[in-house]
């Protein structure tokens, strides 16, 4: 850091600095890049009212927090004011950069996976080469990981904090299943602009637990989706009614299988 700083007024008990030696500071290679408009917009801000809230700075001079405040300083020629943090070890500073972001709210889950695909955490790079080879939501592969809803984001708290493991059995579980939604939107069955919406959470939902229990015939429903419209509900549950009909359509009244049913459900048959 250059000695160029002087210490800031603040009602905190944390030292707030500012600078205009900006060829002091530079960005964590792993932090997401600001955009043009989130600069141009924070700018528009600061030249109006300043810069309210400090960038977090490691000791060596890296923006942790703050790269947008930090640019729209630089372009306004004005002192950019930032606290000091000295996080240690890569680990350390990467857990409180996504602290921060977690806290505010302002990193995105694709955000937080890009930043640990760029440290190579080999999880997070199998989780975006599935994502984008499926055009997965990272909710919905993260519902697909889970096999359900994710009702208490459990998942993804464990995701935004680098914690991520699916074990090879899983992974083939997941990839098994996003190639069938895949083969179905293929067939172009939905009642929709256009044709498609297998990788719809609403759609996801009910399929997982049709896949996981004992009458899901991948044959039979591929048949019947490629000769026969399958409309894309609003909820889960008028969507497992449709592929409830979908599925028996044509069937004898004593072969129909009686569905919906819960994971629960299909334990508990199953142990009897």
């Amino acid at each position: 850091m250059s000695n160029d700083i002087i210490q800031a007024a603040t009602p905190t008990q944390q030292v707030v600095y500012e600078s205009t030696s900006y060829d002091s500071f530079d960005r964590l290679t792993y932090n997401r890049p600001q955009t043009p408009e989130r600069v141009e917009k924070v700018r528009k801000s600061i030249k109006k009212v300043g810069q309210k809230e400090p960038g977090v700075v490691t000791t060596e001079g890296k923006i942790i927090s703050g790269q947008a405040r930090f640019k729209a300083c630089e372009e306004l020629n004005v002192p950019y004011k930032f606290i000091v943090e000295n996080p240690g070890e890569d680990k350390d500073t990467l857990e409180t950069m996504l602290e921060i972001h977690t806290v505010q709210s302002t990193f995105t889950l694709s955000e937080c996976l890009d930043t640990y695909c760029q440290l190579g955490y080999p999880d997070y790079i199998w989780f975006k080469s599935v994502k984008v080879k499926y055009s997965l939501a990272p909710q919905s592969l993260m519902m697909i990981i889970a096999n359900g809803w994710d009702a208490d984001k459990r998942i993804e708290s464990i995701f935004r904090n680098g914690r991520l493991e699916v074990i090879s059995e899983g992974r083939q579980k997941v990839e098994y299943f996003c190639e069938l939604m895949a083969e179905i939107d293929e067939a172009r069955p939905f009642q929709t602009k256009n044709r498609t919406g297998a990788n719809k959470q609403v759609f996801i939902k009910p399929m997982l637990d049709f896949v996981n229990s004992d009458f899901f015939n991948e044959e039979r429903f591929m048949e019947q989706i490629n000769s026969n419209r399958l409309r894309l509900e609003v909820n889960t549950e008028l969507q497992w009614e449709e592929i409830r009909y979908l599925y028996n359509k044509g069937m004898k009244p004593v072969s129909r299988v009686k569905l919906p049913y819960t994971i629960k459900q299909l334990r508990g048959s199953s142990s009897n």
